[in-house]
């Protein structure tokens, strides 16, 4: 029997003295005093057993710029609606995958509203962690299929990428640190004369 979790989240920022980078310039889109933004999600994950997974996301956005260069417009890069799909498989050695369909909607690319198209990419991910859990490695492919599609006016997004990642978690061995009272933390009660 498959197992369903679900969220509904809500979420209002105010912006203030907001500079936004122009990814692959050196251009920023600035004076931009005072901002809001709204968006609400709704995400749906169903757990179908043997390891198998899928979940999606639906949600939309608003924003305005309420004092500064661009008032009264929406707040660039953000875009008005957004989704994300996807399976993942987890073995029982540790090893994941993951394959996810993003939407990014329609948003605004200027102080003046220009709209840039909405797009489509998919990524995938498979990472591994070691029998103690003290090394994770993972390799990530973003935007898999090489979609074409523009971060700003004339400005491409990033084509196929490829990421490879090591995390190490550090920890002491308990059963090395001996403690000031002499006793050894050997997981049995002692009693101690007084």
């Amino acid at each position: 029997m498959p197992h369903v979790f679900t969220a509904l989240e809500y979420q209002r920022q105010t912006l203030q003295d907001l500079n936004i980078l122009r990814i692959i310039t050196v251009n920023l889109i600035e004076d931009i005093d005072v901002a809001r933004s709204e968006w609400l999600a709704a995400t749906v994950n169903v757990w179908l057993g043997h390891g198998i997974g899928v979940f999606g996301t639906i949600g939309g956005a608003t924003s305005e710029v309420f004092k500064g260069r661009g008032q009264g417009e929406p707040v660039s890069y953000i875009p008005d609606r957004f989704a994300r799909a996807g399976v993942k498989f987890v073995h029982p050695s540790r090893l994941r995958f993951t394959l996810t369909l993003n939407y990014i909607g329609e948003r605004s690319g200027s102080y003046e509203n220009d709209r840039l198209d909405a797009c489509w990419t998919t990524d995938a991910a498979i990472t591994w962690e070691t029998p103690d859990r003290q090394f994770h490695f993972g390799v990530t492919a973003l935007n898999l299929l090489d979609k074409d599609y523009e971060f700003g006016f004339y400005i491409p997004a990033s084509g196929r990428t490829i990421a490879a990642t090591i995390k190490a978690r550090l920890r002491t061995d308990r059963r090395s640190i001996e403690p000031a009272n002499g006793l050894r933390n050997s997981g049995e009660v002692q009693r101690i004369a007084v």
